[in-house]
Order: C-alpha cells, then sequence, then structure tokens
C-alpha cells in the first residue's frame, strides 16, 4: 500500500503498533482479546501524548469524504481505531483476516490519496485483485453505514471539544455534581495540553469535592463504627460499609495522582503551576494515609511529604510569600505535619513562618490575589490558635487551603 506519514517520529509507536496486529491478522496470527486491547491503548496514549494533527483516513465507523483534504479530528480517529481494534479480536479467526487491510487504512497515517477507497484500487504486492475485492466489500459494508464529510480540521475540531468539555465542567460545577466535573476535567487533562489556570481551577475543585465527600462519609462511618462495639452485628456492617467508601476514596485518588504524574506535572511551564500541582500531589497522598495502614500507610506518607517538599522548595525560590499558592501550600504541608505526622511543633513552625512572611511583605499582594491570600493567611492563624492552645477539642479539624 502505497502511503507515507505524515507525522513520522510524532506517532511512530502508535503506527508501529497497528501495522503489526494488521500484519498479523493478514497472515493469520491470532492474538487475545488483552493483547489487543494492550496495543490499543499504547496507540490511545500515543495519539494523545504527541497531539499528532497530520492523520488522514479515519475511523472504521465514520467515513469522512475528505473534499477540501482535511483530516477526521485526533480524537475520534484514537478513539474509532481502539474500538475497532477491541471488536476486530471478538471476530472469527478467517474474518479478522480480511478485516486486516481495514485495520491499515485506519491507522494513523498520510495516505498519498487522499479518499481511502482509492487505496484499494491502486496497485498492491499484499493482496492480489481478488482478496482486494472481498476486502473492499467488507469494508464498504462497515464504513459507508455512517459516511459524513468533515469540514475543519484536526487541530480546531480537538479545541472545540476542550471548550465543550471546559464549558461542561462549568456546567456541572453550577448544579453540582462533582463527579460530572471531574470526569469532564479528567477528559480535557487526558488530551495531554497545558491547563491554562481555569482549567486547573476546575479540575481541583472538581476532584476536591468529590473526595471530599468520601473523606466526609469515612470519618462519619468510622465514628459509628467505633460506638458500635457492644453490637457486633451493627459494628460490622459500619466496617464493610467504611471499606467500600475506602475503595472508593483510593480510585479517585489514584484516578488524580496518575493524571499528575503522566501529564500535569511533566507538563508544568511555570513554577506556579508546577507548585500547584506538587502541592495536589501532596494532598492526594495524604487523603490516602488518612485510610491507610501497615506498609501502605508508611508509603503514602512518604510520597505525600516529597511531593510537598518538593514543591515548598520551589515555592520560596520562585514565588512571592503573599502568594495564594505559597500560602496554600504552607497550610496544606503544615497540616500534614499536624494530623498524619503527629509533629505539632514542625506545624506550628512551618505555620507561623508563612504566615509572618506574608504578613511582613503585605504590601506586595496582588488586587487579584488578595481575597485569597488573605483567607489563607486567616486560616494559617487559626489553625495556630488551635494547635497551640491547651484545650484543644478532640472534633476540631484544622483548616486546609483550596488553591
Amino acid at each position: 500500500i502505497r502511503c507515507g506519514y505524515q507525522v513520522y517520529k510524532q506517532v511512530c509507536a502508535a503506527c508501529h503498533s497497528i501495522e503489526y496486529l494488521a500484519f498479523c491478522n493478514l497472515v493469520g496470527v491470532s492474538h487475545t482479546e488483552e493483547e489487543v486491547k494492550a496495543l490499543a491503548e499504547e496507540v490511545r496514549s500515543a495519539l494523545y501524548t504527541y497531539q499528532a494533527t497530520g492523520m488522514a483516513p479515519p475511523s472504521y465507523n465514520e467515513v469522512l469524504e475528505f473534499d477540501d483534504g482535511t483530516p477526521a479530528t485526533m480524537s475520534q480517529v484514537a478513539k474509532d481505531v481502539c474500538t475497532f481494534l477491541r471488536w476486530a479480536a471478538e471476530l472469527e479467526h478467517d474474518q479478522r483476516k480480511r478485516m486486516g487491510l481495514k485495520v491499515l487504512l485506519t491507522a494513523p497515517y498520510g495516505f498519498s490519496s487522499p479518499h481511502p477507497f482509492r487505496i484499494l484500487s491502486e496497485e498492491s504486492q499484499m493482496v492480489c485483485t481478488q482478496e482486494r475485492e472481498d476486502c473492499l466489500q467488507a469494508t464498504e459494508m462497515i464504513l459507508l453505514a455512517d459516511a459524513r464529510s468533515a469540514r475543519s480540521s484536526a487541530v480546531s475540531c480537538l479545541k472545540m471539544d476542550k471548550n465543550d468539555l471546559v464549558q461542561k465542567a462549568k456546567l456541572a460545577e453550577q448544579a453540582e455534581r462533582y463527579d460530572d466535573m471531574a470526569n469532564a476535567m479528567k477528559a480535557v487533562t487526558e488530551g495531554g495540553l497545558e491547563l491554562s489556570n481555569e482549567e486547573r481551577n476546575l479540575l481541583s475543585v472538581a476532584y476536591k469535592n468529590v473526595v471530599g465527600a468520601r473523606r466526609s462519609s469515612w470519618r462519619v462511618i468510622s465514628s459509628i463504627e467505633q460506638k458500635s462495639e457492644g453490637s457486633e452485628k451493627k459494628q460490622q456492617m459500619a466496617h464493610e460499609y467504611r471499606e467500600k467508601i475506602e475503595k472508593e476514596l483510593e480510585e479517585i485518588c489514584n484516578d488524580v495522582l496518575v493524571l499528575l504524574d503522566k501529564y500535569l506535572i511533566a507538563n508544568a511551564s511555570q513554577a506556579e503551576s508546577k507548585v500547584f500541582y506538587l502541592k495536589m500531589k501532596g494532598d492526594y497522598y495524604r487523603y490516602l494515609s488518612e485510610v491507610a495502614s501497615g506498609e501502605k500507610k508508611s508509603s503514602t506518607v512518604t510520597n505525600s511529604q516529597k511531593a510537598y517538599q518538593d514543591a515548598f522548595d520551589i515555592s520560596k525560590k520562585d514565588m512571592q510569600p503573599t502568594h495564594p499558592i505559597r500560602l496554600g501550600l504552607a497550610l496544606n504541608f503544615s497540616v500534614f505535619y499536624y494530623e498524619i505526622l503527629s509533629s505539632p511543633e514542625k506545624a506550628c513552625n512551618l505555620a507561623k513562618t508563612a504566615f509572618d512572611e506574608a504578613i511582613a511583605e503585605l504590601d506586595t499582594l496582588n488586587e487579584d490575589s488578595y481575597k485569597d491570600s488573605t483567607l489563607i493567611m486567616q486560616l494559617l492563624r487559626d489553625n495556630l490558635t488551635l494547635w497551640t492552645s491547651e484545650n484543644q477539642g478532640e472534633d476540631v479539624e484544622a483548616g486546609e487551603g483550596e488553591n
């Protein structure tokens, strides 16, 4: 098949994966569903990671008419190629051999011909004429069912998709449907582009509320479990329900940590963004520490402290003491020392230093962040009052930063 790469190194991993699978199908080498899914995930990851914009032929269920020469949208091609690969694994062996060529047609290659079916009419050393006709018929039956025209480029479509997701997240926030909000911002993050300040805050608010609901539920059920010692049945029910909540909380935290490690921290070009994401990493490991035990707790505590410390070092070097992100980091890091490490002295020293340094440079407060900074300074002061008081109530919790 006469084709050439348009995006070369950027999507070579994805191209080779599909090409390998297609070749195996053509020569009759079967794959398990797990192997196909693994290849599909590799394709999806490569496409989203490198933001390839030069892809040509379309997905198996949407043949786009290339009237204006524009390619299919990147996100749709990636999604549909993966869908096809999973579907192909379920076909009978002889059917998969026939559909092998179709995999090549749906791969993110820049074909010399603008129309996918024109490829089949060109000379090919891979298949004979009859096989080409059979493949054409089998392909047309599926591909032409949903044919439509592509009228915008991959980049503009991707941008539109992202804007739609951000708008959906804003609507979900107003409706207080934070799970929907988190899902939308997760999809934005997985696009692989660096987030704007607004998008970054939407992501943070979404997951803060999603995980916050589980943290609150966990505390309530844990208290009930402890108070049910006289009734074995009630205690067992509370125990099982607490474990269910723990599992949900762990899944949410792990989702956030994957986004941070895979996309956000690596893509952060500014010190402010890097501190923000490292603080988030420290926060979500801290949330895991609250419900973990044994070696798992030790690991989450270590990871949380390292993330906080890395963020703290960058913030001291590159950010003003009055910056709300630096103050929010100091607030949450001090809470970590007090509640997780049981080190009230370190917690108080960190909080007091951050508060005093901010007070000393109060005149440098940015007008846009004045409200956020002063609110966090008040929380720092409240925590210091709480921690240094001789009459601490067991049910009183330290304040945490949202920034």
